[in-house]
This record gives C-alpha cells, sequence and structure tokens, in this order.
C-alpha cells in the first residue's frame, strides 16, 4: 500500500512540474523585451554596486570637497592590506607626492641621468681624482664662473656633468635641497693650497654632500699659470662631493677673484665658503657654517657669517685696542666682514653683486666709511685696487648688515690665517694667528638672539647669554633663549639713544 501512494506522489510531482514549466514559458512569452533589460540592468548594478564598495575600502572615495574640508578617512593600503586609517589630507599629499615622483621618472628616463639628486653623481665615483680638462662646446653651456677657464673635472663625472648642462638648457632646474660648496681662490702658493685641501678633507662633514671649486688665476703679466699649483689642485684628493679645478685663461686679479666666483642665481638654494690659499680650517668649520646658516640665513639682516675669529675693532676713536668679546658670548653679530673664510647669505650676496657692478667699478666712486681703520688702509692702498673688502664694508653699513662671528674659547678659531707672502703681507716666516678648534673640543652653541656690536665694539644688548656647548657631532647646535629677545629696530633705538645722552655705554674690554 505505501508504494502505491509513493507511485501516485510522484506522478503528481511530475504533473506539477511540466505544468510550471509550461507556466513559465508562456508567462515568457507574454513578458514585455523591455522588462527583461530592466532586470539585466539591475544585477549588473548590484555586482557594480559591490566592486564601488570594494574600491572604497581600500583607496578611498575621491572627494575633492571632503579632502577640503578633512573630515574623510581613508585606509593605509599595503599591498592591498589595511594596515591604519589617513585623513584625506594626507592621502591628497601622498598622491601628490606619487604623481610628482611618476613625473621625475619619467625626466628620468628622457635625460638618461639620475636627477634625484643636485649633483648626480655615485658617492664612489666621487672618489677617484683621475681628471680630465672638459672640451666646452660654447660658452653657453657652462656657468658664468666657469667660463675663460680650462675645467678639469673627473673622468667618470665628465658625462654625467655634460648632461647636467644640456638639462640646464632644456629648463630643468635642480631640486631646491640646500647645496653646500667650497670655493678655494689661488694663484702660485701650491705648498699653501695642500695645506688647505687636507685641513678640508679632513674635516667633519657627517655624511653632508659638498662640493668643493678650486680657482686658480694666471698671471698678469700672461705667461703660464703655476703648474704646480695646477698640479696640487689637480691630484689632491677629495671625498666628500664633486671637485672641480678650474684654471683661469686670462688674469682676473684678487677683487674678481673673490666677486666674480660665485654668482649666485634665483630658483637655486646654494651656500657657499670662500677661502683664500693660505688659510687653514678648523675640523668643525662646516659643521658651524651649517649650523649658522639653518640658524640666521632667513634675517634680512644677516651678510654672511665667518670663520675669522673677530680681534679688529673698526672704529677706533674712543679704544684702540683689539676687539676681545668676553668668551660668555659665544657667538656675536658685528658689521665688519671677515673674509678669511667667509659665507655671505646668497640674497645678500647677490643685491651686493649687483650694486658693486653698477656702481663700485666706477673710479670717481670712492667707498669710504669715515673712522673706520679699514678706510685708512684702503686709501693707503687704492691705487692697486686689491681691497675688495672695503666696497663690501660701505655696502654693509649704508644697509645696516651683520656678520656672524663664532667666539670660542682658549682663542681658538674656525679658521686660522697663516700671513703669507701674497699682495697684503710680505712675511719670510708665516705662522697662523690663531690655533685652530681641536677635533676633540665641541663646537659653541648658537644663541637665537646673540649680542650685536657696532664699529666701535660696543654691545646693545649686554645681558649674558647662557653658556652652552655642542657635544653631539650629529645635531645642530643647541638653542639657547635670552630672557632680552630685543628686536633690531629696539636695538637701534637704544643706540641712537645712548649717543645722544652720552652715558650707559658697554664696552667690550681690552684684550690683555
Amino acid at each position: 500500500m505505501v508504494g502505491s501512494v509513493m507511485k501516485n506522489r510522484m506522478k503528481n510531482w511530475g504533473r506539477s512540474g511540466r505544468s510550471l514549466v509550461v507556466t513559465g514559458a508562456q508567462w515568457m512569452k507574454r513578458m514585455p523585451l523591455a522588462f527583461v533589460l530592466l532586470i539585466v540592468v539591475g544585477i549588473l548594478g548590484v555586482v557594480l554596486m559591490q566592486r564601488v564598495v570594494e574600491i572604497h575600502t581600500s583607496v578611498g572615495v575621491w572627494s575633492s570637497e571632503a579632502i577640503l574640508r578633512n573630515e574623510m578617512q581613508y585606509p593605509k593600503v599595503n599591498d592591498g592590506i589595511r594596515k591604519s586609517t589617513v585623513s584625506g589630507a594626507e592621502f591628497w599629499e601622498q598622491y601628490k607626492r606619487e604623481e610628482a615622483a611618476q613625473r621625475v621618472a619619467e625626466e628620468k628616463a628622457v635625460a638618461g641621468v639620475d636627477i634625484d639628486s643636485p649633483h648626480f653623481l655615485w658617492p664612489e665615483i666621487l672618489k677617484h681624482n683621475d681628471m680630465v680638462r672638459v672640451e666646452i662646446d660654447s660658452a653657453a653651456d657652462i656657468p658664468a664662473e666657469y667660463r675663460n677657464c680650462d675645467v678639469y673635472k673627473s673622468k667618470q663625472v665628465e658625462e654625467n656633468w655634460r648632461k647636467w648642462l644640456h638639462l640646464n638648457r632644456s629648463g630643468l632646474q635642480r631640486p631646491a635641497e640646500p647645496v653646500f660648496k667650497v670655493i678655494v681662490l689661488t694663484f702660485n702658493r701650491s705648498s699653501s693650497l695642500q695645506r688647505l685641501l687636507t685641513s678640508l678633507e679632513e674635516a667633519v662633514y657627517n655624511g653632508s654632500n659638498v662640493d668643493l671649486d678650486i680657482f686658480i688665476d694666471k698671471p698678469k703679466d700672461g705667461t703660464p699659470l703655476d703648474e704646480e699649483t695646477l698640479r696640487v689642485g689637480v691630484e689632491s684628493t677629495w671625498s666628500h662631493g664633486e671637485k672641480t679645478v678650474l684654471a683661469r685663461k686670462v688674469h682676473a686679479g684678487l677683487v674678481a677673484q673673490w666677486i666674480d666666483t660665485w654668482q649666485p642665481r634665483a630658483g637655486m638654494n646654494d651656500h657657499v665658503m670662500l677661502l683664500e690659499d693660505d688659510l687653514e680650517v678648523s675640523p668643525w668649520y662646516f659643521i658651524w657654517w651649517r649650523n649658522a646658516q639653518r640658524r640666521y640665513g632667513h634675517r634680512p639682516d644677516i651678510a654672511g657669517c665667518t670663520l675669522q675669529r673677530g680681534t679688529l675693532r673698526a672704529r677706533q676713536t674712543t679704544l684702540k685696542t683689539p676687539l676681545n668679546v668676553s668668551e660668555t658670548y659665544e657667538t656675536f653679530l658685528y658689521p665688519l666682514v671677515g673674509s678669511w673664510g667667509y659665507a655671505p647669505r646668497r640674497e645678500s650676496w647677490m643685491q651686493f653683486r649687483e650694486w658693486y657692478h653698477k656702481n663700485g667699478t666706477n673710479p670717481s666712486f670712492h667707498p669710504y666709511v669715515e673712522g673706520l681703520k679699514p678706510t685708512e688702509w684702503y686709501k693707503s692702498q687704492e691705487a692697486k685696487g686689491t681691497m675688495w673688502t672695503m666696497h663690501y664694508i660701505w655696502f654693509c653699513d649704508k644697509n645696516k648688515l651683520f656678520v656672524v662671528y663664532a667666539n670660542l674659547k682658549n682663542k681658538w678659531t674656525l679658521c686660522s690665517n697663516w700671513r703669507e707672502a701674497g699682495l697684503h703681507y710680505s712675511n719670510s716666516n708665516p705662522k697662523p694667528d690663531f690655533v685652530p678648534l681641536p677635533r676633540n673640543e665641541s663646537l659653541p652653541a648658537l644663541s637665537e638672539h646673540p649680542i650685536m656690536l657696532d664699529w666701535a665694539g660696543v654691545i646693545h644688548n649686554a645681558k649674558p647669554q647662557p653658556p652652552g656647548r655642542v657635544n653631539d657631532r650629529k645635531h645642530p647646535a643647541t638653542v639657547h633663549r635670552p630672557t632680552n629677545t630685543t628686536s633690531v629696530e629696539e636695538i637701534r633705538l637704544q643706540s641712537n639713544k645712548t649717543k645722544n645722552q652720552g652715558n650707559n655705554k658697554t664696552h667690550v674690554s681690552p684684550e690683555k
């Protein structure tokens, strides 16, 4: 009986299935084609929405309005794995960085040169000193400073340098990161040049890339330049950046050597230290220079910073003793330029060069600053035309500019002058004026508001700075903030008031 019941049920199920198929077929025949399309579109829409949700989960939705409001939160993706959330502004900045990197990669592919580095050179290549003379196609191919010079570069870097010149002509500029360069001015003192280059090579750079340019002047009488000096420059070791030796084809003279060997251009971010060959630098010269540039490079009242130890009292109407700033003040500002290792602030140097080439070369112009000792020296040798510093002193005086000096203990200096026989000295037994700061000593701290001296050595913000040293060689100088953060304008007003009243002057104690 059970078997007959199951048989009847199977028949009924078969009839029901056939009836469903017939009904579905009849329904499909009667349904409009548009309705079928609507269903298909609906199904596709559901699939698409699922995909949109997946995209939103992985990289976020691009909404400029929400990004500007910084309201949206996006997940950071690392190989498709969500790590953490990042704000919309950060997501947008990351996109711009990636886009810029892609453009750089395209430029690199076109130029065939690594333009990520401002020097386009590999560190291991820089250590080679097998230098060759570079053939220049035209004067337009090289910087203005290199014209009228035979240019010597390493064989390995010559090709990259040519590609850099091509990039310059095509409108591509070097990156805006700071570029440091040391420029050495020399003539015929090969042993002096060797001593300076050795001290530069052995200094502390902490991995910073520093270029080196050596300008060798040609004698005024047209005779060939000193071959031994050229040999020292070419064969010297320089492992901290790109080295270029420039042998002048025509005589430039000391003034042109100083004023025209660095011609800063807009859009660059280079910083230069100018050194004559009879100097010797401390191992800490670069670290102090870099820190001083970071600390004071933004100030419009700064002309530059010097490695020279400040001892000359420029105006000696009251005191005629040498300048001797107390060791309490480890940094001070002084209007007098120190040319024994001088790093001009690029903006003020551009203004000075523009002014000098318009006015300083006029024979009827005399850059006298009356009452100053340098003016007396300049008048005694004005006919020689070798004292470029007087024009710079006049420029700083008219524009109220100051030079940054380091005031080291024990009468150490960041750069010693051997005062060898030349245009300004006739010493047959040269000796350094001061001992360079040794490597085992620490650098002085750089105050955000250092004391300011006038031409006579008068201190106008005389409260002492807290003492401090820089013991970590890999970090910038510690900032000490004195309690009297007087502005430059207030200092000048105070100076004028003090002069009118004739009292309350604070003089630097004379050197014993």
